[in-house]
């Protein structure tokens, strides 16, 4: 996301990157969990950006356009993190079927003076961030994981269990 251009194109390359997956992997319903990129804690809310909703129009082109008057660089990130989120939106994105959950991740920023180093956008090298990121995608997984179970033994025709089949 080092330019509008690229930020505007994030959720289209995301889904994609998805999709693609899925089909060299021939798992058409692969579980992914998307850590949502919230370096920096919930410094910017985006409010920089003019007019305030481009960024909501189904059209990439209306991204491009958005005006960040000198926030460029809240704005993408930002940015990023609704493509992540819209992209994991399946009422947004049903070619992806199912199985996919962005985490968010913003409440687990820690700044500078409780980290071991000045740098934002690794989240101050912090372990208890990476710690608590791992353990929320972790969950996410699981909770698609068991989504992906119900799912399976309710098309059952037969009303047998999965675990019979063992």
């Amino acid at each position: 996301g080092c330019s509008v251009n690229y930020t505007a194109a994030y959720e289209t390359n995301l889904v994609n990157l998805i999709q693609d997956m899925r089909y060299a992997l021939r798992k058409p319903n692969l579980p992914v969990v998307v850590g949502v990129s919230g370096f920096e804690g919930w410094r910017d809310n985006g409010q920089g950006r003019h007019p305030a909703n481009c960024w909501d129009g189904p059209n990439i082109i209306d991204r491009i356009h958005c005006d960040c008057s000198g926030f460029d660089r809240d704005c993408r990130r930002i940015d990023i993190m609704l493509s992540q989120l819209a992209a994991s939106n399946l009422t947004k994105h049903p070619e992806l079927l199912c199985c996919v959950e962005a985490i968010e991740t913003r409440d687990f920023f820690r700044p500078v003076e409780f980290s071991p180093m000045d740098q934002g956008y690794h989240f101050n090298h912090n372990a208890e961030t990476h710690y608590l990121i791992g353990k929320a995608m972790a969950k996410g997984m699981n909770r698609l994981q068991e989504a992906s179970v119900s799912r399976h033994n309710s098309k059952r025709s037969d009303g047998q269990s999965t675990d019979s089949m063992r």
